[in-house]
């Protein structure tokens, strides 16, 4: 009878123990599978941010290249304006009532052969019409610098909101890769949590054998030692443990 329950005392330690060491298995087993999981989402995700920044660097590179060529375009427009206006072509059919006059005037005194009264009226209509150009040129130097701010504030906010977009886009793909990483350590904390339970389980089993084993009026060492080994059995079936409620 002494050699039984010294046999049944032993075998509850050694299956405390051996729940001890093999929770103790799955929660090194467990914590590197997550180490492992870690590393390779954040790897996943650090190649998924850099393929989008560079797609987003090209975009903005697009973006920059059109504002580039149509500032190109405005400056070709304006030279050509400037140069048409140097010509005169921009103000012959622009002239002013004094300089149409003096035109005019000059034509009379071309026809009369009048050359002395020609000569002066020259004069005066070449100072009027340089007067005149350089004024439509200074007009059409504003005009000029009036579109092109324009144009540069349209392209900076063009630009602006496309940053801000990305900006946005950015942080949304890290509250995404955030709120994954917090589900795999909430997964990670459940399935530890699983295993220390399993091994609190089994404790209380083996001390609920043995404490009744003590309370009993007549001891029966074979039926206590076939429920510890009925416990151990549980070392190895995790079917059994999700269902505690079962007497044993």
């Amino acid at each position: 009878m002494q050699r039984m329950e010294k046999i049944i005392r032993l075998l509850a330690k050694r299956i405390s123990r051996e729940a001890n060491t093999m929770a103790e298995r799955a929660r090194q087993a467990l914590t590197e599978q997550q180490r492992l999981l870690q590393r390779n989402f954040r790897k996943s995700w650090k190649t998924k941010m850099l393929v989008y920044e560079e797609n987003a660097s090209a975009m903005l590179a697009a973006a920059e290249q059109h504002h580039y060529a149509e500032r190109v375009r405005e400056d070709a427009r304006a030279h050509e304006e400037l140069r048409s206006a140097r010509a005169g072509g921009s103000v012959a059919h622009s002239w002013s009532s004094k300089v149409q006059h003096l035109q005019s005037e000059l034509q009379v005194y071309m026809r009369q052969h009048r050359y002395r009264e020609a000569e002066r009226v020259q004069a005066q209509l070449s100072r009027f019409e340089k007067q005149e150009q350089q004024a439509q040129q200074r007009n059409i130097t504003h005009l000029q610098e009036q579109r092109l701010q324009a144009m540069r504030v349209k392209q900076e906010e063009q630009l602006a909101k496309i940053k801000a977009a990305h900006q946005q886009e950015k942080q949304e793909i890290a509250r995404t890769c955030r709120a994954e990483l917090d589900a795999m350590t909430r997964q990670h904390e459940a399935a530890l949590q699983a295993v220390e339970e399993r091994r609190l389980f089994l404790h209380e089993r083996v001390q609920a054998i043995l404490k009744a084993y003590n309370d009993a009026d007549a001891l029966d060492p074979r039926a206590t030692g076939l429920k510890l080994i009925r416990i151990s059995q549980l070392l190895w079936t995790s079917r059994e443990v999700q269902q505690p409620s079962e007497h044993i």
